[in-house]
């Protein structure tokens, strides 16, 4: 069983496919895809949605509390070089949040971690709102947070799975009329984020086509016309296209961009986009620029392990350049959309002051403050000052 280096997409083989029960006859998932041969015999690749169906696979890797701990540990090590002081931990399920506040009483965590859990379109908003509120209770301290959910709009562009308003071009090989698809029908994901949104629950949708970002933005749009009162600082991640309306109505509704810097130049995501919606659409991509002056705050982030690279001086330099952070690269011209680009004093704030609005800590964490948390790095000279490709 192997991966592709987004987690959207998996390759299995014959053994997998019995150990799964996954046949011709196999129905796959909303959201889901099956690859399959001209016989409707699966080929091996599933993606998105279609991935659970391997969870009897997935099981025969699972690792011991013990071994769970043990790379946490070194996770955090390594995570401090780097000059990261907390992180926000997409993957909090039960065992995830367990082993991290085993290690709180232990006095191991020296990260602060805000927690989201992923639900899909088979959960109930009522389902979903009793396990962050009893994990809340169970868990929330000065080191630890549950008060988040993310929600998978749509997939990614390079397994074709990601929404956009106009269509995949035919190298996509779907056909000329293939958007994508979304992960829930719309009424059930309208129900979910209004329900979270009135309990005061922040959710976090993963959205990369300008459709998935829209429908995400009708479901905000939505929840804030019912209870008008919240402030929940709902986040959308990605956001890889955005069609220019959108980006005012995000502005005017406050829901803040979590963006990766990682992605802003011509990476090999960028050679499969090209591919899939074409070269025009691929260079727009990630407009931080227009957002960022129409008054979007935009947080920043890694996308880890699906980006395997999270130094956050990297992705300041790369969204200051919108080129690769990489020496070996730094000269080649892999510059994607320069007028994009943010200044360093602005990529410094998506990576400290926003991220402490975003997770609620913005009175004790994000800057140096008099009675605010000592959480901070000191780096050898003031970014500000260098020559940004010097930053990495």
């Amino acid at each position: 069983m192997l991966y592709s280096i987004d987690k959207h997409s998996v390759w299995v083989n014959s053994k997998a496919l019995e150990i799964a029960g996954i046949t011709k006859d196999t129905v796959v998932p909303k959201g889901g895809m099956i690859e399959r041969n001209p016989d409707g015999s699966p080929r091996g690749v599933l993606r998105e949605g279609a991935m659970d169906l391997l969870a009897d696979v997935q099981a025969l890797s699972n690792l011991t509390d013990e071994q769970y701990k043990e790379a946490i540990l070194e996770f955090q090590k390594e995570m401090h070089s780097f000059g990261m002081t907390g992180v926000m931990n997409m993957s909090g399920g039960d065992r995830s949040l367990k082993v991290l506040n085993e290690l709180e009483k232990e006095g191991k965590l020296t990260m602060r971690v805000a927690n989201a859990i992923v639900f899909g379109p088979e959960t109930q908003p009522e389902e979903a709102v009793a396990k962050i509120q009893d994990a809340g209770k169970k868990y929330n301290s000065d080191w630890l947070s549950v008060n988040t959910v993310k929600l998978f709009a749509d997939g990614v562009t390079e397994g074709k799975t990601a929404l956009f308003v106009e269509p995949y071009t035919k190298n996509a090989g779907m056909g000329s009329h293939h958007h994508g698809d979304a992960n829930w029908k719309e009424d059930t994901f309208n129900k979910m984020v209004s329900k979270l949104d009135k309990e005061d629950i922040q959710v976090h949708i993963h959205a990369i086509g300008d459709g998935a970002v829209k429908m995400g933005l009708d479901a905000l749009e939505l929840a804030k016309k019912e209870n008008e009162e919240h402030n929940s600082r709902h986040t959308i991640t990605h956001i890889s296209a955005i069609q220019d309306s959108d980006i005012s109505r995000m502005a005017n509704l406050g829901v803040i961009a979590s963006l990766q810097p990682f992605w802003f130049y011509k990476d090999q995501y960028y050679d499969l986009e090209k591919a899939m919606i074409g070269e025009e659409r691929a260079l727009a991509m990630y407009p931080a620029r227009e957002m960022w002056d129409a008054g979007v705050t935009i947080s920043s982030s890694s996308d880890y392990p699906p980006t395997p690279d999270y130094r956050p001086l990297n992705a300041i330099e790369t969204g200051a350049t919108r080129n690769s952070p990489y020496p070996e690269e730094q000269d080649t011209d892999l510059v994607r959309n320069l007028d994009q680009a943010l200044t360093v004093k602005e990529m410094l704030q998506s990576y400290t002051k926003n991220v402490a609005y975003q997770i609620y800590r913005e009175n004790d964490l994000g800057s140096l403050k008099a009675g605010k948390k000592a959480d901070m790095v000191v780096l050898g000279e003031d970014l500000t000052n260098i020559e940004p490709k010097n930053i990495s």
